[in-house]
């Protein structure tokens, strides 16, 4: 983690009081991603104060490592930790993943995937292993499919957006100090329409349906035209 630059992204959290949701690499051994000092303290300390916040913590993968060429079903690029492994390895990283967390007293309910890359085994082994929610999906609002909530994830800043729920990601490590003023900005710019996960009414949310899957083409269609053109 680049500390430098999360503690500045951290007060512009906590100024706007918005609650994201935190993607923890329980194990990390991918050398990118080490990018500062570990921290000893990390679960007990940290994790510990965002949990207090109210903020959400997801957990991103296990080890952060991409042992597949397999985009999965979502696609992006052609690496996973997950996707294209059988059930019953998937399960077991998943395992591994989540005894870390609770060795550590942190009870994750959501996942989300290492380059947004998993298949239905991911999801039938995070059943497994009780948790029922990722982050990830080309759809308007969460939807259920394979006994699993979706909260869409198709946005890689926060902006102004036609009506839905999406979860907008960020990768902070390499932010510049324009990169942050900017984040700082869209935040303020779009602070009403922020929500936190536990704002979302995950009792009424839709099964997948063909409404969602012909929407999912269409986005699919048009990303396809926009890194074209």
């Amino acid at each position: 983690m680049n500390w430098a630059v999360w503690n500045e992204i951290e007060k512009i959290l906590l100024f706007y009081n918005v609650k994201p949701i935190l993607a923890i690499v329980p194990d990390n051994r991918d050398s990118q991603l080490d990018v500062g000092p570990k921290d000893e303290d990390f679960f007990n300390i940290k994790i510990k104060k965002w949990i207090e916040y109210g903020w959400e913590i997801g957990v991103h993968g296990y080890q952060h490592i991409y042992n597949q060429e397999n985009g999965g079903l979502m696609n992006f690029k052609k690496k996973s930790e997950f996707a294209g492994l059988n059930y019953l390895e998937q399960l077991s990283l998943l395992k591994k993943a989540i005894e870390v967390f609770h060795d550590n007293k942190v009870y994750p309910r959501l996942f989300i995937a290492p380059n947004h890359s998993f298949d239905k085994n991911t999801l039938k082994a995070l059943n497994a292993i009780g948790i029922k929610i990722i982050s990830d999906g080309f759809y308007r609002f969460p939807i259920i499919r394979n006994n699993i909530i979706w909260l869409p994830q198709q946005i890689w800043h926060i902006r102004k957006m036609p009506r839905g729920i999406w979860t907008a990601c960020f990768h902070i490590n390499n932010f510049s100090d324009q990169d942050i003023k900017n984040f700082k900005k869209s935040i303020n710019d779009n602070i009403s329409n922020i929500i936190e996960v536990s704002d979302i009414d995950l009792g009424k949310i839709n099964k997948y349906n063909i409404f969602h899957f012909l929407f999912e083409k269409l986005f699919r269609l048009r990303r396809l035209i926009l890194e074209k053109y």
